[in-house]
């Protein structure tokens, strides 16, 4: 079978294309380049949005999981309830913590403990803290007015000013008192 195409005349025809039109040729190659370049960098800023939206949508998501958890979890119900009773009695909550014998020692720090974890994911940005403000910021910073007396105690009888601090920081920012004021 007869071709009107051979090998050589293929190749000589792209290279009389080549010789003719080299510098044009150039130039739609380097064009190719930047097109080729400018939509790898939209695709790249597309592809980096879409996983910040994704690993927003998904702190948001754990943070309303946490939410949901401890408003269903029987533990911290009744160390809630208990830890109201303790707020509504005329004791004050820190000289009730001293009593180390005492199970309002135990509903103290279990309070303590619960907002110092939550303190420190949102510190650390693993809990979204614009949805759990929103949803607990009162709840939040009253509770720490009620219990800075009893985290100054601990850092002092302690002598280590660290204990609750990510709990501290965090009242402080949306509005609490601080320690010492």
């Amino acid at each position: 079978m007869d071709s009107d195409f051979s090998l050589d005349s293929v190749l000589s025809i792209i290279t009389n294309i080549s010789t003719t039109y080299g510098p044009a040729l150039n130039l739609l190659s380097a064009v190719a380049v930047l097109l080729s370049a400018v939509f790898a960098l939209g695709l790249l800023k597309s592809t980096k949005a879409m996983i910040t939206s994704n690993r927003d949508t998904a702190r948001k998501r754990a943070t309303l999981d946490l939410i949901l958890h401890n408003d269903s979890n029987a533990r911290i119900q009744t160390n809630r309830a208990d830890y109201v009773k303790l707020v509504r009695s005329e004791e004050r909550l820190a000289k009730q913590f001293m009593d180390e014998d005492s199970n309002n020692r135990i509903i103290i720090l279990r309070i303590l403990n619960d907002f110092e974890f939550i303190a420190a994911g949102i510190n650390s940005g693993i809990i979204d803290e614009e949805f759990y403000k929103m949803c607990s910021e009162t709840n939040f910073v009253t509770n720490w007015n009620k219990l800075r007396t009893v985290v100054s105690d601990i850092r002092e009888t302690k002598e280590k000013d660290t204990f609750f601090v990510q709990f501290e920081i965090l009242a402080v920012k949306w509005g609490g008192k601080p320690i010492g004021k």
